[in-house]
């Protein structure tokens, strides 16, 4: 395929109002007709013409996937109810199509109840979480979980991955980036950042961490091992990580590869080797082979 553009399944397009870029249609290998402008409107009627022709792609630009792909492909939607968690339903089916057991996902909605129960009376963080929770851009929630569930998953794999271990993994991906901005997050929260990114973006990479970390200190009902993770989330290259922090790091490295596979499940191999080739020889292959033993076993 022609690798200036990128393709996006069709029934996320179901979500957008307006279109925030030229989308095209592949005729062929390296053939591509443009069939929406950017900003124009595509009603569920335009997209289920295509969905009855069997077409369950549309594509973009290289360009303006890396400025808006990641955000055209949310898993779930903000809940009606503030008194409610978004639906996991989408989420949870791509997690056990690669190999992620159901009964962690149940574990991991329990444990987002409980937490943001437990964090109501304190307002500050109670409501960061919220605005992530309810937004109606979804990457940063969605992608939370992700690393939540993969995480969770992966702690089991040792003796010490048990229930208060289980709770601080979740904690800490719920938490990890509240203080990034949502509309830099699908190009900050990465650890292989082309070199032409703006400042903004990384600054914004650079920075979420420590300020949530900071935040995160002065909430009594935060564990240390929670601040530790979420201030080392992207220091890879810090000689006294925490196994709770390797852990969380290997679990965001492949949920982010999975993002620039558009959370394709059948791409999880791909992403899978993409991870254990950005790790390789470190100290981090441990969890990366454990990883390995969950995927499509």
């Amino acid at each position: 395929m022609d690798q200036s553009f990128k393709s996006i399944p069709l029934k996320f397009f179901h979500r957008l109002e307006n279109t925030k870029c030229d989308i095209y249609l592949r005729l062929g290998e390296e053939k591509y007709v443009k069939i929406v402008n950017t900003g124009d409107n595509v009603s569920d009627d335009i997209l289920k013409n295509f969905e009855n022709k069997n077409i369950a792609y549309f594509y973009v630009t290289q360009d303006a996937f890396q400025q808006i792909g990641l955000e055209l492909t949310p898993l779930s939607q903000a809940p009606k109810s503030k008194l409610s968690l978004p639906d996991h339903g989408e989420l949870n089916q791509l997690l056990t199509s690669f190999g992620v057991n159901q009964l962690t996902c149940s574990e991991v909605s329990k444990t987002y109840e409980k937490i943001l129960t437990d964090t109501a009376k304190y307002e500050k963080i109670s409501s960061l979480l919220s605005n992530m929770v309810y937004s109606k851009k979804r990457f940063i929630y969605d992608h939370s979980y992700l690393v939540g569930v993969i995480s969770v998953e992966l702690a089991k794999k040792s003796d010490w991955g048990v229930g208060a271990t289980k709770e601080k993994m979740t904690m800490a991906a719920l938490m990890h980036d509240l203080r990034l901005p949502e509309d830099l997050a699908t190009m900050a929260d990465t650890n292989e950042q082309s070199p032409n990114v703006t400042i903004s973006v990384r600054q914004a990479h650079l920075k979420h961490a420590e300020m949530m970390a900071s935040e995160l200190q002065h909430e009594p009902s935060i564990p240390d091992d929670v601040v530790k993770i979420v201030k080392d989330h992207h220091n890879l290259l810090n000689p006294h990580l925490s196994r709770l922090s390797m852990v969380f790091i290997v679990a965001h490295e492949f949920v982010t590869r999975m993002y620039n596979y558009q959370l394709t499940s059948a791409m999880a191999q791909q992403a899978l080797k993409d991870v254990k080739a950005f790790f390789q020889g470190s100290d981090f292959d441990k969890y990366v082979e454990q990883l390995e033993s969950i995927i499509n076993q």
